[in-house]
């Protein structure tokens, strides 16, 4: 058995209190390294916990160029994909105000506009014949009947409207309050597009 004196029980006693001390010291140290604690994270935690700037950033939708933008935007009178009988849409107003004059025989002395858009052929009679008549009404004679032949009357306007491809023929009477025409629309197959595109008889 070993016996301690008073003075080394003194010494004993200030030794394990240093030794406390020392430990405890170390365990703050360690404590302040640990880069959780005081150091702030180098890159942002991402999804639903990153700061609302870091979440808009990543959020904008992509540029597409092939969009409608103000400086482009898209005609309002932009015709449909097809038409009838598969062939191109109608074309509306805009698009016959647009289109330049093409030769019908016999139309300019009748006051008669033709035009053409894509495979759409347009004869719109209006206002004083070549004789005073005014235009009252357009019949189909021959052709059409498919749906994609259209005729207008009134108001002194008379109009039609028809396909213009290989293989047409069709004949129309415009009547006047004075007089009637024939128009003959005719591409046979097999033939170049013929540079006039019908005639009144």
């Amino acid at each position: 058995m070993i016996k301690i004196t008073r003075a080394r029980w003194g010494t004993l006693a200030r030794f394990v209190a240093a030794a406390l001390s020392a430990s405890a010291l170390v365990a703050c140290g360690s404590e302040k390294a640990d880069p959780t604690k005081d150091k702030p994270a180098a890159n942002p935690p991402a999804g639903n916990n990153a700061p609302a700037q870091t979440v808009a950033a990543t959020n904008v939708a992509p540029v597409n160029s092939a969009s409608p933008t103000p400086m482009n935007p898209t005609p309002a009178n932009t015709p449909a994909a097809a038409g009838p009988n598969g062939r191109t849409a109608v074309p509306t107003q805009d698009e016959w105000t647009a289109a330049k004059e093409i030769g019908v025989r016999g139309s300019s002395k009748l006051n008669c506009e033709t035009k053409m858009v894509r495979e759409w052929l347009r004869v719109s009679c209006r206002g004083k014949n070549d004789t005073g008549g005014e235009p009252t009404n357009v019949t189909i004679k021959r052709g059409g009947g498919r749906g994609d032949t259209f005729t207008f009357a009134s108001n002194k306007v008379a109009s039609l409207v028809c396909p213009y491809v290989p293989g047409t023929d069709l004949a129309a009477e415009f009547s006047w309050t004075d007089k009637k025409k024939e128009l003959v629309v005719s591409w046979p197959y097999g033939a170049p597009e013929p540079p006039l595109k019908g005639e009144f008889r």
